[in-house]
């Protein structure tokens, strides 16, 4: 399996791959060490980021002697590399910049029922379902077929909201309130004061 591939695989940090460029890695380190520095950059435990790799335990060995084997391990120049590209991308997945909060909301605000179906009326495979199309989804069962999106309405006021998109409208529909004071005139205000 390629280093890309290995990168990909994680479901949490694929949609970062492409937004994080890819470091002329100095070391090339174990594939086993590679998805340990992967584990670790996601979940933070150091034990279960161990044991998920397929690195040795000892018979005999304690959590407390693999954690200390583990935090040995992240100190190496090679798995310190790697953990901090997994961290990098997993820092960039979670980047919550506005441009990509509008392109979440988008996806589900504008979602098409049609692209959750096949042209028989079938559910289809989850991986066989657009990238967008699947942001709109809370909730997926292939066993009775059935699908439960997010609210369009509320992600479509939500984009209205973050874009200001309803200033002009709510700006018409203020009361004005106009204050006359008893023997005073009316007179134009000054340039400076016009809306503009």
């Amino acid at each position: 399996m390629s280093e890309i591939q290995n990168d990909a695989q994680d479901q949490d940090l694929r949609a970062a791959i492409d937004r994080v460029p890819r470091p002329n890695f100095r070391f090339s380190p174990p594939a086993a060490e590679i998805s340990f520095a992967r584990g670790f950059a996601l979940s933070g435990d150091l034990l279960e980021s161990w044991q998920q790799a397929g690195l040795p335990v000892g018979a005999t060995e304690t959590p407390s002697q693999v954690r200390a084997k583990a935090t040995r391990m992240l100190a190496t120049d090679a798995v310190a590399e790697r953990y901090s590209y997994f961290k990098a991308l997993l820092a960039a997945k979670m980047d919550c910049r506005e441009d990509r909060i509008i392109t979440e909301l988008a996806s589900i605000g504008f979602s098409d029922i049609a692209d959750f179906y096949d042209q028989s009326g079938q559910l289809k495979n989850i991986h066989d379902i657009p990238a967008h199309a699947r942001a709109a989804i809370e909730s997926y069962s292939p066993v009775d077929g059935k699908i439960k999106l997010n609210s369009k309405m509320q992600a479509l006021s939500k984009m209205v909201a973050i874009k200001n998109m309803d200033a002009g409208n709510q700006e018409s529909k203020a009361p004005k309130i106009v204050i006359g004071l008893p023997g005073a005139t009316t007179t134009a205000a000054p340039k400076y004061l016009e809306k503009k």
